[in-house]
């Protein structure tokens, strides 16, 4: 696996700009737990969607197995089985439960904690980072290497890849270029000019599981919240929290979520979602499919992460100006 690039905040210059330490984290303890609420139907069942539980019962946790080897980082020091409280909550609807969420879910302390991460967002309005996603679309692995910049209002990113595709542009803003991607090759291939691609057509896509107005940071944690929050209807989460899982000297906290059985109401089998010790900020998130096999390591499907990240740079409108880049020729 790829080795992941420092961020740290920058706490001598400006209080908004974080460098964040991207890291893959491997650990060999956790708690698992019987999550409250409803049975989750097999693959292929048709349901309606079930009611919170209002008698559920919790199992006395074990420990979990050997844990899934997500890159050469370690666990450093104490680990704790559950975080507790909410601490950045302040008191916004979006810090909120789910009415339908019983609020001794082994997935409520893991919420808490990504909508306190969710919580270090509200201020970002832009930021430059370098971003490397690998993904399985279809049967082929895909890993991307870019330098991004991003604005929240409107929805705008740049991107300028490494490898592969080394050089590649790729610009997009929400209401700009007739909804279009426009996309320029680097080289000989550049040649063609600059190619407009509506986000949807397959020729974008063929590339990614996701379309390009679903990237960036914000988004990247509000799927994974949005995910708990529905999986949170349902039995069978087993929760592992690392919240002195280090690289090197550089101290993160990471959330897995497991599902051993394979329902249709869990998409994935193993989600992990990483954060700044410190901040909170949200820098990395994977998800694993279910072994083919038993003894097989499950398939990584989904790998984002952010690093060298410095959030309100003031990006001016040219920075997503076709024309600053020599795009629209």
């Amino acid at each position: 696996m790829e080795r992941i690039s420092t961020v740290a905040r920058d706490r001598s210059a400006r209080h908004d700009c974080w460098y964040v330490l991207v890291i893959a984290c491997a650990a060999t303890w956790g708690l698992s737990f019987d999550a409250w609420g409803a049975d989750p139907a097999p693959p292929g069942t048709k349901t309606r969607r079930p009611l919170r539980s209002l008698q559920a019962q919790r199992n006395t946790p074990d420990q979990a197995g050997e844990s899934q080897d997500t890159g050469n980082a370690v666990p450093g020091g104490d680990q704790a089985s559950v975080v507790g409280g909410n601490p950045a909550s302040n008191g916004s609807e979006l810090d909120q439960l789910p009415s339908h969420i019983h609020p001794e879910h082994p997935l409520v302390p893991a919420l808490k904690m990504a909508y306190a991460s969710r919580a270090t967002l509200r201020g970002v309005r832009d930021y430059t980072a370098q971003f490397v996603k690998k993904e399985l679309v279809g049967n082929r692995y895909i890993t991307h290497s870019m330098d991004m910049k991003f604005r929240e209002q409107p929805f705008s990113v740049y991107l300028k890849f490494r490898e592969p595709h080394d050089g590649r542009q790729v610009l997009y803003v929400k209401g700009a270029n007739n909804g279009n991607i426009l996309v320029q090759e680097a080289g000989i291939k550049g040649l063609v000019g600059t190619i407009p691609i509506n986000p949807a057509d397959p020729l974008a896509m063929s590339e990614n599981r996701h379309p390009i107005t679903e990237i960036g940071i914000s988004n990247m944690l509000e799927t994974i919240i949005r995910q708990w929050e529905e999986e949170a209807r349902y039995k069978g989460a087993e929760v592992q929290y690392f919240p002195k899982a280090k690289l090197g000297d550089f101290p993160v906290r990471v959330i897995r979520t497991t599902y051993k059985q394979r329902f249709r109401q869990f998409k994935f089998h193993i989600t992990q979602l990483y954060l700044d010790d410190k901040s909170l900020f949200p820098v990395r998130a994977e998800q694993f499919d279910w072994p083919q096999s038993e003894g097989e390591k499950p398939a990584q499907v989904e790998l984002y992460m952010y690093s060298s990240v410095r959030t309100n740079q003031n990006l001016p409108d040219q920075a997503f100006d076709p024309r600053t880049y020599g795009l629209g020729r």
